[in-house]
């Protein structure tokens, strides 16, 4: 029997999201999958979609297509540096990592990760990195270069 995991997909900004093009394609794509293996997948994301904000239901799940939960949060302010910061994402965070197995972080560079691995571990949860490509040269050298050096460089 194989083993199935609930799991937590925390990412910054997720589908119906379109002004950040393919990531946000992936992630949808990637929480399908997972729900077809079996695993029951709770996205936690914000309602930022650029300079807008997403028509949804905030700080409660919701489904999509009946396969996967979204809680959508509100988003506080969003601005180059941080690109996007939610007070009450931190806050429920929390709740939405201790009711799940694993923790999955879309990114390095987000709020969100630092946050995320914190939590899990006080939480005693798996928690799983994936850079998605942001450690690339090109990416690392793409505004905020000393933020992601020092970032690097605590995780290293």
């Amino acid at each position: 029997m194989k083993t199935k995991f609930k799991i937590n997909l925390i990412v910054p900004s997720f589908y119906p999201a379109l002004n950040y093009g393919g990531p946000i394609f992936s992630t949808l794509n990637l929480c399908k999958q997972l729900s077809d293996l079996g695993h029951e997948i709770l996205v936690s994301t914000t309602d930022v979609n650029g300079a807008d904000r997403l028509d949804v239901i905030t700080n409660q799940e919701i489904s999509f297509e009946n396969q996967f939960q979204i809680k959508y949060y509100k988003t506080t302010f969003s601005q180059k540096l941080l690109d996007v910061f939610s007070i009450s994402l931190v806050f429920g965070l929390w709740n939405d990592i201790k009711k799940n197995d694993v923790s999955l972080v879309q990114g390095i560079f987000s709020f969100t990760t630092p946050l995320t691995i914190i939590y899990s571990i006080l939480l005693n949860r798996r928690c799983i990195i994936t850079p998605r490509g942001s450690l690339g040269s090109n990416c690392i050298n793409m505004k905020n270069t000393s933020y992601k050096k020092l970032w690097l460089n605590l995780l290293m």
